[in-house]
């Protein structure tokens, strides 16, 4: 009778425990917690979950976990046509380990998790065994440790974007009034802070004359301004939002619209403020973004008419933004 149930136990056992075991880590394998970020344009590309199974499939485990002393630092961005990905592993100390970079064109995204995944899987399947036969390993001299170089920097470390589109300005002039916008600055994608990357612009804006009715003058008459600005605005980006510190100068002209004789002004005009804003990329290297703002005046201005103080800048104004950018 034990035979009998033994027998069928040795057959059933290692049939059972045949998945577990095909997943369990090898002996001496290396683990590390993965930190992993998608850059703009990449959102089509799988997230985390689809490059640790893409390791798995290949070496037969899982190799991350939470609380591993390592760390596996993956960053996918897109630059043009190409999608590009970078690994960079540190050690339990935190030192910079090896480090790989792979590029695709258009959007082959399976392409690159493939080249990763081999990678990954390659530089953490642990060394064969030593065979009991195999003749002493004579260590080499000691050599001094070559000089401590900082980690490669990524595949793709900056994007070159240019902006075009058109504002709604409110508070700016005596009425609602329309501008025209245009920026070009550099981003910077980012694996150490809770947001995807940081960027800076340079821009300009142009708000033709918007003339409009003030009190105190007779119907028909008004008062007409127009701005020329220099914006300055640094942002910080997460998944398709960003949030940016907005900086104003440039010059406003005004004076009095169905007057005869007016006399038009000029001022130096300034304001500083928040910005939030989305922006969604649609193509390779072409994306649509909306913002609003809020920007207080650092010194009203005065327009007069006829002697009188015909309108002055509210002490705060707002907006709203819309336009196509490219990126590089």
């Amino acid at each position: 009778m034990k035979l009998r149930t033994a027998l069928p136990l040795a057959i059933v056992l290692p049939v059972a425990l045949a998945p577990a075991l095909a997943w369990a880590a090898p002996p001496h394998a290396i683990t590390a917690r993965l930190e992993f970020k998608r850059g703009p344009g990449t959102e089509a590309c799988a997230d985390e979950a689809g490059l640790r199974s893409e390791v798995a499939r290949r070496s037969g485990h899982d190799p991350f976990t939470a609380d591993a002393p390592a760390r596996l630092v993956v960053l996918v961005t897109r630059k043009g046509p190409h999608i590009l990905g970078s690994i960079q592993f540190y050690d339990d100390k935190g030192a910079p380990g090896w480090s790989k970079a792979a590029s695709v064109r258009a959007n082959d995204c399976g392409a690159l998790f493939a080249v990763m995944g081999g990678d990954i899987e390659y530089e953490f399947s642990p060394a064969p065994p030593l065979s009991a036969h195999a003749p002493p390993v004579v260590a080499p001299p000691a050599v001094a440790p070559p000089p401590h170089e900082d980690p490669p920097a990524p595949a793709n470390p900056i994007l070159l974007r240019f902006g075009l589109g058109s504002a709604l300005g409110i508070g700016t002039a005596p009425r609602v009034a329309l501008g025209l916008t245009a920026d070009v600055g550099i981003y910077w994608p980012l694996t150490s802070l809770p947001f995807d990357g940081v960027s800076i612009t340079l821009g300009g804006r142009w708000d033709p004359p918007a003339a409009g009715h003030v009190p105190g003058l007779r119907d028909g008459e008004g008062v007409s301004t127009s701005r020329l600005l220099v914006i300055l605005a640094p942002c910080a980006h997460w998944w398709k939002l960003y949030g940016c510190a907005v900086g104003e100068l440039g010059q406003l002209r005004g004076g009095g619209d169905g007057i005869a004789l007016a006399v038009q002004h000029a001022s130096v005009y300034s304001a500083i403020g928040p910005r939030l804003g989305v922006e969604v990329p649609f193509a390779s290297h072409l994306g649509f973004r909306i913002s609003g703002e809020i920007l207080g005046t650092v010194k009203p201005i005065v327009i007069p008419v006829n002697k009188l103080p015909g309108w002055t800048t509210p002490t705060a104004s707002g907006g709203f933004g819309a336009g196509l950018y490219l990126f590089f």
